[in-house]
C-alpha cells in the first residue's frame, strides 16, 4: 500500500493518502478545521469510496493504546554489528544470522560480568562482534507515573508523531519498553 502525505490548502490541513486498499482508493484527512457537510472529498469527481478523518491527538491516543496492548507480547528485534577486516563495525546482521555463525550463542544470554576469557566471549571475539542491541516496542517503564485517586498515567516526553508543514517535517518518535546494548570490550589488562 502506498501511502504519501502532503499539504493541501484550508480548510484541511493534511491529507494522507492511501492509493490501494483491496484495489480502493482512500483519502484519510488529518485535523479537520471544518464541518463534515462542507466537505467536497465525497464528490463523485474525486473517485474516493471513503473518507476517514483524524487528528494528531487521536492518531497519537491509538498509538499509545497499541504500545499498552502490545505489552510483553511483542518479540523483541535484534540487531548484531560485527567488524569485517576493519576495526569498526562494517557487517550488520540479525539473530538468526549471528545464531548460525556463533553456534548458538545469543550475547544476551551471557551474564553480565562473565569472565572474558569465558568460551562463549571468546566466540563472540572470534566472530567479530562489537555491538548487540535488543529492543521491544512499548511504553519505557519510567514514562507510566501513579497518579493518587487516578492509578498508573502515561507521561510521554513527546507525542509519538508529531505533524509538520509537509510530509518530511513529520516526527516520529519509537518509544521501547525495553532497550539492551552491548558492547563487546576486550579489557586491556587482567
Amino acid at each position: 500500500m502506498g501511502i504519501y502525505l502532503k499539504r493541501v490548502t484550508e480548510p484541511y490541513k493534511y491529507i494522507v493518502n492511501s492509493t490501494f486498499l483491496h484495489n480502493k482508493s482512500v483519502i484519510i484527512v488529518i485535523s479537520i478545521t471544518m464541518a463534515p457537510n462542507q466537505s467536497n472529498l465525497s464528490d463523485p469527481k474525486y473517485g474516493y469510496d471513503f473518507v476517514v478523518a483524524t487528528t494528531q491527538e487521536s492518531i497519537n491516543a491509538g498509538l499509545v493504546q497499541y504500545l499498552i496492548n502490545i505489552a510483553r507480547k511483542q518479540k523483541y528485534t535484534y540487531r548484531f554489528f560485527l567488524r569485517h577486516k576493519s576495526p569498526d563495525p562494517t557487517v550488520e546482521m540479525d539473530l538468526d544470522q549471528l545464531l548460525d555463525m556463533s553456534g548458538g550463542i545469543n550475547p544476551f544470554d551471557i551474564p553480565t560480568n562473565t569472565d572474558w576469557q569465558d568460551q562463549r566471549l571468546q566466540k563472540m571475539r572470534d566472530i567479530g562482534l562489537v555491538c548487540s542491541i535488543r529492543i521491544r516496542p512499548g511504553i519505557p517503564p519510567d514514562c507510566i507515573v501513579r497518579v493518587p485517586g487516578r492509578g498508573p498515567q502515561i507521561n510521554l516526553p513527546k507525542p509519538i508523531i508529531t505533524f509538520g508543514e509537509t510530509a518530511k517535517d513529520t516526527i516520529f518518535n519509537m518509544y521501547c519498553s525495553d532497550v539492551s546494548v552491548i558492547k563487546n570490550n576486550i579489557p586491556s589488562s587482567e
